[in-house]
């Protein structure tokens, strides 16, 4: 689960106006901001038993994966950790192919296919 708040200047924001303040002005501190709540993500990663990428259509973009997504992806492959996809990766992303070496099952949206 993504967090809704954040902390940032010494105040707690929403993850929202987070998002808003690194398009506008990128400082160190919302990248360390950023960095912790990567890290977060992969300690999710490292105590779960498998990873869902729930890689919804985008506008011009079907099966779209995010750069975060993509690095959550070889975290989980690396440790051995089963990943699934809600459904096949667009092939127009830069890293298709790769997302393709790590072997996603896909689950062609569809739950019931986690296994």
């Amino acid at each position: 689960m993504y967090p809704q708040h954040v902390r940032v200047n010494k105040k707690t924001i929403d993850v929202c106006e987070y998002y808003a303040m690194r398009k506008n002005n990128l400082t160190q501190e919302l990248l360390d901001v950023k960095k912790q709540l990567m890290d977060e993500h992969f300690e999710k990663i490292r105590i779960s038993d498998a990873v869902l990428v729930l890689n919804f259509d985008k506008p011009r973009n079907r099966g779209y994966v995010g750069g975060n997504t993509f690095l959550e992806m070889g975290v989980a492959h690396c440790l051995g950790k089963k990943v699934f996809i809600w459904k096949k990766p667009s092939k127009h992303l830069p890293y298709f192919e790769e997302i393709m070496a790590i072997n996603p099952k896909n689950i062609e949206e569809n739950l019931e296919k986690i296994k």
